[in-house]
C-alpha cells in the first residue's frame, strides 16, 4: 500500500477508477504538473470574456461591449439604433469633425469643382477622408473628360458649319427660345445640342431677321462649306460665267457671287 514517503510508481491510481484512464491525463508525469495545469487554467478562466447569451438582457451585452473594448480599443462597434457608437465607428474609420479637415485634390480646382460643395456633400453623406477624395477624384475626372468631349464636339462643329457658324448658332438659340427655353439655358448649349436645335430652325423656317438681330445686324447670307460649295459647281455650268460678252451683267454678278462661295468653302 502507498504512503506518503513511498509513493506509488503511477500517480493515476490514486484517482477513482471511473477517470484514472482518461486520455487528457496522459501527458502529466506527476501530481504537481496536474496541479499546474489546473491553476493556470482558472487563471485563464478568470480573464475570460463570455459573451452574452441570445436572451441576455441589454445591461449585460452593453457591460460584454465595453470589456472588450477596454481590453481592445481598435475594435469596430456600430450596433443598430446607437448613433453615438455609430459616430465613433466612423471616427475611426476616418470620417474628420469638421467640413475643413476634408482635403480637397488639386484635381478638383482644375476641372472647377467647388470645394465648399464638395465638402458639404461629404458631411451629409457621412464620408471617410478617404471615400471623400475618391469620390471627388471620379467626379473631376468624369468633368474633364466631358469638357474634353464637349471641345472635339465644337471644333467639329466649326468645321461643319464653316462661315455659316454664327448663323446658324444664332437660328439654333431663336429656336430653342421659341420651344420655352430659357437664355441661360440656351446660352449653355452644347455643340450637339445647338446643332440639333439649327435643323429644327430649318425644318420649322425661323425668321432670320430674327435671329440675325441678336448678331448685331448680321446682313449676308453666310452658308457651310458644304453647301457653298455646291453652289459654286451649279455657277461652273452656268455658260454666263465664262463668257464675259454673252451677257455682262449676269457674268459680273456671276463672279462676285463665285468669289464669296469661295471665302465660305474654303475658309
Amino acid at each position: 500500500m502507498a504512503d506518503d514517503t513511498n509513493p506509488p510508481a503511477d500517480w493515476k491510481t490514486l484517482l477513482p477508477e471511473a477517470i484514472r484512464a482518461d486520455p487528457s491525463l496522459a501527458t502529466f508525469k506527476d501530481v504537481g504538473a496536474l496541479a499546474a495545469s489546473f491553476i493556470e487554467t482558472k487563471s485563464l478562466v478568470g480573464k475570460s470574456i463570455r459573451p452574452p447569451g441570445p436572451d441576455a438582457a441589454p445591461a449585460a451585452k452593453k457591460e460584454f461591449v465595453d470589456r472588450m473594448l477596454q481590453l481592445e480599443p481598435a475594435l469596430l462597434y456600430a450596433p443598430d439604433g446607437d448613433p453615438e457608437a455609430t459616430n465613433r465607428m466612423w471616427k475611426k474609420l476616418g470620417k474628420p469633425e469638421k467640413p475643413e479637415e476634408y482635403e480637397v485634390p488639386d484635381i478638383a480646382k482644375e476641372a472647377g469643382l467647388n470645394a465648399d460643395e464638395l465638402r458639404a456633400l461629404a458631411v451629409t453623406g457621412g464620408l471617410t477622408k478617404p471615400q471623400f477624395k475618391g469620390l471627388v477624384e471620379v467626379m473631376a475626372k468624369a468633368n474633364l473628360e466631358q469638357r474634353r468631349l464637349a471641345a472635339l464636339e465644337r471644333i467639329a462643329l466649326e468645321q461643319e458649319w464653316g462661315a455659316a457658324k454664327e448663323e446658324r448658332t444664332l437660328a439654333a438659340k431663336a429656336a430653342a427660345l421659341k420651344m420655352g427655353l430659357t437664355e441661360p439655358e440656351v446660352d449653355s448649349l452644347s455643340p450637339r445640342q445647338l446643332k440639333a436645335f439649327a435643323n429644327v430652325a430649318k425644318a420649322v423656317g425661323v425668321d432670320r431677321n430674327e435671329f440675325r438681330r441678336q448678331a448685331d445686324g448680321a446682313t449676308d447670307d453666310l452658308l457651310d462649306p458644304v453647301e457653298a460649295r455646291r453652289q459654286m459647281d451649279e455657277i461652273r455650268i452656268n455658260p454666263d460665267f465664262f463668257d464675259a460678252y454673252r451677257n455682262p451683267a449676269q457674268h459680273r454678278t456671276l463672279v462676285a457671287k463665285m468669289s464669296k462661295l469661295a471665302e465660305m468653302a474654303y475658309r
